[in-house]
């Protein structure tokens, strides 16, 4: 059930967001086909959590994508909004022609159609019932079909819930869908966030059903 405080939370993210957009710059000499499967990529690297990152003995996470180098964030909410900058810019590229506003609006609407765990569910991993559920979900909307390590079904090995609830689109769709759970990502992790009362929404409906 979505509250007023889950609301209110969502409008400080995407304010949030929206703020960082006409300054969020991905860097240069990207080492993959385009700028939207680096991106994506990057994009994933910043959606899961540290431990979960595999860097190398350089420091960067195997799937960054670009020659200048992988940059730490401080926070992990810093860390999450550049993941969604690097979501939007590789959207972007399938559809320059739309406004920010109406993307940022798509992902609004995305952040708001996500769903609690459906009763009865048994987890796919530990990760179902961790804090950093979203993140893994996240990280598996964003990357490229080619970059995902599958297990049975095809099923991303990184996708934290039971196997119906993944529901691969076209990448436009995907991406709106990783931002979107970024955003509620963002919500547990906004500093102003009360204690105990931050978002606990986890899945994307659509296999749910």
């Amino acid at each position: 059930m979505t509250t007023a405080v889950h609301l209110d939370q969502t409008a400080l993210v995407m304010s949030d967001l929206t703020a960082l957009l006409p300054w969020f710059t991905p860097p240069q000499q990207p080492q993959v086909e385009n700028l939207s499967v680096a991106c994506s990529l990057a994009c994933a690297c910043y959606a899961v959590p540290d431990y979960a990152r595999n860097a190398g003995g350089d420091g960067q996470p195997r799937w960054w994508p670009f020659g200048t180098g992988y940059s730490p964030v401080d926070d992990r909410y810093g860390e999450l909004l550049a993941a969604a900058g690097f979501a939007l810019v590789a959207h972007a590229q399938f559809r320059p022609e739309l406004a920010v506003d109406d993307v940022l609006a798509a992902v609004q609407d995305g952040r708001r159609a996500l769903v609690g765990p459906v009763p009865g569910d048994l987890a796919r991993s530990t990760r179902a019932s961790a804090a950093d559920a979203l993140g893994f979900a996240a990280a598996c909307y964003a990357l490229p079909a080619f970059a995902r390590q599958t297990g049975v079904g095809d099923l991303p090995l990184l996708w934290p819930w039971p196997a119906r609830l993944w529901t691969p689109q076209d990448r436009e769709a995907e991406l709106i869908v990783a931002a979107g759970m970024l955003v509620a990502e963002l919500e547990r992790h906004r500093p102003s966030a009360p204690a105990g009362r931050r978002p606990t929404l986890t899945v994307m409906p659509g296999g749910a059903r």
